[in-house]
């Protein structure tokens, strides 16, 4: 088992179906398998510090695979479209890399498909501080904390937005 740095995400080996599981910690629903081929027995996982990539030992083969995360998320979107949390982190991803269109994107599509998930709404208001909209930025932060007072990652980047506008008022 891993977990993603955000504590957001499980990933969980299934030795028995060769697949590697991708659960949503909140719901511990099932958001995508990804299958490491016959008699590969996956043991070991491990995540990248920068979140890009899954390490997965591979007992059977006696190998280490690096599972490309950005492609998890555009393989399990191309299989299920609606599954917001797939759309979020690939917006993360995304974001990351300073793709702010697609980050844009994809975090749009996670609230079109969950309108209550809050990591996706800051992303959104993330996107809209790294292109200078700082009003936007603002709007999107305060829309989060109006909904959950206590998302501390929505007031951190509030608080964010107004340091910055008293800096250039």
């Amino acid at each position: 088992i891993a977990v993603d740095a955000a504590r957001r995400q499980i990933y969980g080996s299934d030795r028995s179906g060769d697949l590697i599981h991708v659960i949503d910690m909140d719901s511990l629903e099932v958001l995508t398998s990804l299958p490491v081929g016959g008699d590969a027995q996956p043991t070991g996982l491990d995540i990248s510090a920068d979140g890009s990539e899954l390490a997965v030992a591979l007992f059977g083969r006696g190998e280490i695979a690096f599972v490309d995360l950005d492609t998890l998320w555009r393989a399990t979107i191309a299989e299920n479209e609606a599954c917001w949390m797939a759309h979020n982190n690939l917006g993360s991803l995304l974001f990351d890399r300073d793709d702010l269109p697609g980050a844009e994107l994809h975090f749009s599509r996670a609230v079109h498909h969950n309108p209550d998930h809050k990591h996706a709404r800051v992303g959104l208001g993330s996107v809209a501080f790294r292109r200078g909209d700082l009003e936007r930025a603002r709007t999107l932060f305060r829309g989060v904390i109006d909904v959950d007072p206590e998302f501390a990652p929505a007031w951190a980047n509030l608080a964010l937005v107004h340091a910055v506008q008293r800096r250039l008022g």
